[in-house]
């Protein structure tokens, strides 16, 4: 924008020149010094290759996801919880000298079979809900409480005239206590 709102169309190409410039120096830096630079490939980018097939396959469900009726909704998110668990190893023994990551992808793992567990088992209950699977179970234990109404204190401020189902021709004023905002009228 320097370039063509000043008057100096030299000054301007030279900016525009040296920020691309430095925007393409670290792909050029990257490029020219991959092999000393960047780690080699191994067993460690398929599980990162694996990690990310998941995850893009979680930002497609959660995409479609207005779409879907909720039940079949948490059944999707159960299944794509459940099924990276087991691979995983959740349900597997560690051997017994597990290394760290071992460990890690192993709680990374019973984490998300519990959490599938939860939105399968919510599915089976009925819940509908798949931030709160197991909402049901709640809603046995303790009675929802009755809906409250404004109290008859407060019932004191609206002073209702005639307004149930007023005809179109007359007006209807809900009146408000002396020292309140003075009377609102509307058409109905």
């Amino acid at each position: 924008t320097m370039g063509v709102l000043s008057t100096n169309h030299d000054l301007g190409g030279s900016a525009l020149f040296i920020m691309g410039l430095g925007m393409g120096l670290p792909l050029i830096v990257a490029g020219t010094s991959a092999r000393h630079l960047l780690p080699r490939p191994g067993p460690w980018m398929t599980a990162v290759n694996r990690l990310f097939g998941v995850l893009l396959l979680g930002v497609a469900l959660w995409l479609v996801s207005p779409l879907l009726h909720p039940s079949v909704q948490m059944l999707a998110w159960a299944a794509l919880l459940i099924f990276p668990a087991i691979y995983l190893r959740a349900l597997d023994p560690l051997p017994p000298r597990a290394h760290d990551w071992q460990r890690f992808g192993k709680g990374v793992g019973i984490m998300a079979l519990l959490t599938g567990a939860a939105l399968l088992l919510g599915v089976l209950g009925g819940s509908r809900d798949p931030l709160q699977p197991l909402a049901f179970l709640r809603a046995t234990a303790m009675p929802k409480p009755e809906r409250q109404y404004a109290s008859p204190a407060s019932r004191r401020w609206l002073n209702w005239n005639h307004c149930d189902k007023p005809p179109a021709h007359r007006s209807c004023s809900i009146s408000m206590p002396t020292g309140a905002s003075p009377a609102r009228k509307w058409s109905a």
